[in-house]
């Protein structure tokens, strides 16, 4: 604020002051209110204190909340000055009295106190620990545990909420009195136990104040004697033990050095949180009651994704891990609060003002923010279970974590499959209707209804990839040597698989170059099935995937038809083939992979999977496979009638070069039927098609590089230069020039380059002869580089 503003805002100020005092008007005393913040404790005189208390006692509804406003910062005033507060004990007196009238239970019941109330808890909060001569801390606890009932009546108020917890936690975190401890939280799990989550957060903020004290342990101390007493009570065990977690979560993430007893807090702390897990895990496992099944449920998905994810190995050990990691699993896929077994995108109506709501309120629920935190508990209880597999040579912690990852799989394959069939619908936006790319994002108001729904529908999305790939990075890097690969069967082809489905949210989100967990998890899995054991695994792996997409030579519809969901897919699994196809049985490359690449490369699909399979066949020429030789006929075909529709030229030339390269390595006929393929496909095109003959000539030029290894390299010459000489001079003059690039360059064999300079130089004599003075190049005028 401009020091102008302050100027005039203290005028105004002092003007209402002053006009209070004298005439008690109510706007006046609104003013002084809606900037108490502002007024320092000078200002709160004897005069002004009596006119409040005079002007409160007429019983003015509407006076009484910047009453209560203006007490309420005459309090925090007074309190952190630090001063003597006897001569302000009549007042205080009056004050804290009216306070407690308005928490009153009476009061509580049409909750129509709400801003008076929070003005009150915050007064009465600032009091703990002051020695005021009207209260002391229990007595403070009494009170404002008062307002806890106006809690529970006012749920929808979360500013009200947040004020009553806030003051709450610093009543708890700054009382030296182990009894208003007590009292307050007892009377909390009382009213809120069903509430975890608060009273979680309550206690954690209160150990976070009383762990910065200079003597942490003495305080410490005495909240976890305090909770111990509020769980003895067994009044709500969910309820105490989730105030216990919120002082073992503080501890763990708590900088500093910890004494003896902070030490034991935290041991003992976590004890009791492992102890109630495994009894909860127990009763969810054989409980047949669906309603008791979701509460104890969501209690350990609560829990666990507080505390595991930090606690110690020897905490870990004692949890009943199998049980607990099966409550984990199913809670993550199946909870209404979590993925909901993908039910939250599956016929949804996309123009649904309803189903937009429904979406913002999954995305924003808290449980669903802890799926990050929950995905770690659970990676946590995998890896010691792998541990615990080490040591004892066990095959029965492989068996669950491996059910776990199975059930994970079947998951990403039914929100592949769901997704795919979504996207059918007749009303999904495609592409999403959305505001148009401007340099400003247009409001989320003003967006329509099915833009905001497939944003929220992504947002879950999001949390499928990134929870996946925290569990998964869990058995495949985060276990000690390797250990998840070797003692949790097919692992490997399950986390292949599942990044596979899931692909379409990979390509959507464009995060796979950047998210580098996710690259070491699958670089991980696809290097340990390249090893000598799984070899054959792979094989399997990649022959079942392509079969998906198999076409019948018996079918009447030889079309690979694919949607954009199925053609992300593919396209995972084609990527991976490149990297691995030296691997492949040559049998398995032939029957089942093969046919899909070639409807892939034949028929229209996304730039991406054309591409990909065009790497593939190249690959496989690289790697030398038999089927090159019948691979090399129909690949020729293809890559000449992909251009110019889908191929570049410089593409096309790549592409050849490379094959014809490859070609001469295994057999020099076969390199060269597959150059007499441009070289009849030149033959068959129209003298006046200029630009295409002239770029399938180049490209021809291109093969005299490989082909100059082999026997045949003079017949090319011969061809070629037979080619260049029936050209119309311009274009002959033009195409000399890449000869002369061609001849001279490195590529052409050592053994060949005199014949090659030779043929040039003839050549160039003819083109010259030929061509009028005009157009003929100046290069090449001496003879090319014969070294």
């Amino acid at each position: 604020m401009a020091d102008q503003d302050l100027k005039q805002l203290a005028a105004a100020l002092h003007q209402s002051y002053s006009k209070y005092l004298n005439t008690r008007d109510l706007e006046s005393l609104k003013h002084l209110n809606q900037y108490n913040s502002h007024l320092p404790l000078s200002w709160f005189t004897p005069q002004l204190l009596n006119a409040l208390q005079a002007h409160f006692s007429t019983d003015d509804a509407q006076a009484q909340p910047p009453i209560f406003g203006l007490w309420s910062t005459w309090i925090r005033r007074l309190v952190l000055s630090g001063g003597d507060l006897s001569e302000a004990q009549a007042q205080l007196t009056f004050v804290v009295k009216q306070f407690e009238n308005v928490l009153s239970t009476e009061n509580a019941v049409d909750c129509s106190h709400d801003e008076s109330v929070k003005f009150a808890v915050i007064a009465l909060s600032c009091m703990t620990g002051i020695d005021t001569g009207v209260t002391n801390d229990m007595e403070l606890a009494r009170i404002m545990s008062l307002a806890l009932p106006i809690a529970v009546c006012s749920p929808q108020d979360k500013d009200l909420q947040d004020t009553i917890d806030a003051s709450l936690s610093y009543f708890v975190g700054n009382t030296t009195s182990p009894e208003a401890i007590t009292f307050v939280l007892s009377a909390y799990t009382n009213h809120l136990g069903h509430q975890l989550r608060r009273i979680f957060l309550l206690v954690e903020n209160a150990s976070d104040l009383r762990w910065q004290d200079k003597n942490n342990g003495p305080s410490l101390t005495m909240l976890w004697d305090a909770l111990q007493k509020v769980e003895s009570e067994k009044a709500s065990k969910a309820a105490s033990v989730s105030a216990i977690a919120g002082l073992v979560r503080m501890l763990q993430f708590a900088k500093g050095n910890r004494s003896k007893s902070v030490q034991h807090i935290e041991r003992e702390g976590e004890s009791v949180i492992v102890n109630y897990l495994n009894d909860v895990t127990a009763q969810w496992r054989k409980s047949t009651d669906a309603e008791e099944i979701s509460t104890m449920q969501d209690v350990t998905l609560f829990m666990a994704s507080q505390c595991i994810p930090a606690m110690p190995q020897k905490g870990l050990n004692a949890l009943d891990n199998e049980t607990m990691l099966q409550c984990l699993i199913d809670g993550l896929i199946t909870s209404k609060n979590t993925w909901a077994n993908g039910s939250f995108f599956r016929n949804i109506p996309w123009e649904s003002q309803s189903a937009l709501e429904a979406l913002e309120h999954l995305t924003a629920n808290e449980k669903f923010k802890d799926i990050g935190r929950l995905c770690r508990a659970i990676g946590r209880i995998i890896d010691t279970s792998l541990q615990v597999q080490v040591k004892t040579k066990s095959a029965k912690p492989a068996e669950y974590i491996t059910q776990a990852v199975e059930r994970l799989t079947a998951f990403s394959y039914n929100l592949y499959v769901d997704w795919d069939q979504c996207t059918r619908q007749p009303d999904y936006p495609t592409p999403p209707a959305s505001a148009a790319s401007t340099d400003k994002p247009e409001p989320a108001a003003d967006r329509p209804v099915n833009a905001r729904i497939h944003e929220q529908v992504w947002n879950v999305f999001k949390t499928v990839l990134f929870g996946f790939t925290t569990i998964l990075l869990a058995v495949a890097v985060d276990a000690v040597g390797g250990t998840g690969f070797v003692h949790v069967p097919s692992v490997a082809q399950d986390i292949v698989v599942s990044f596979a489905n899931l692909n379409f949210i990979t390509d959507h989100l464009g995060v796979a170059n950047d998210f580098q967990a996710y690259q070491n998890t699958l670089a991980a899995a696809v290097t340990f099935l390249k090893t000598d054991d799984q070899v054959q695994n792979l094989n399997n792996l990649m022959r079942d995937s392509f079969r998906e997409y198999y076409i019948s030579k018996y079918s009447t519809n030889s079309t690979l038809a694919l949607t954009s969901v199925q053609q992300t897919r593919v396209l995972f699994f084609v990527d991976l083939l490149e990297q691995v196809v030296d691997l492949i049985n040559d049998s398995t490359l032939e029957n089942d992979i093969l046919p899909v690449i070639y409807q892939l490369l034949g028929d229209d699909h996304s730039k991406a999977l054309f591409e990909s399979a065009h790497a593939v066949v190249l690959s496989i020429f690289e790697a030398k496979k038999p089927v090159s030789r019948e691979l090399a006929c129909v690949y020729a075909k293809i890559l000449i009638e992909s251009y110019p529709n889908k191929l570049s030229h410089q593409q096309l030339r790549l592409a050849y070069t490379n094959m014809v390269q490859a070609l001469c390595e295994i057999d020099d006929s076969v390199a060269w039927l597959t150059v007499n393929h441009l070289r009849q496909h030149i033959d068959k095109l129209d003298e006046k098609d200029v630009i295409q003959r002239s770029q399938f000539l180049v490209t021809l030029i291109d093969q005299m590089k490989p082909i100059s290894l082999g026997p045949f390299f003079s017949m090319m010459m011969n061809d070629i230069g037979n080619l260049i000489r029936n050209e119309s001079p311009a274009s002959a003059v033009a195409l000399l020039k890449i000869v002369f690039e061609t001849v001279s360059g490195n590529s052409i064999s050592d053994m060949r380059r005199v014949d090659a300079v030779c043929w040039y130089l003839q050549l160039k004599r003819d083109i010259e002869a030929k061509a009028p003075t005009s157009i003929v190049p100046s290069i090449g005028t001496d003879s090319p580089a014969m070294s």
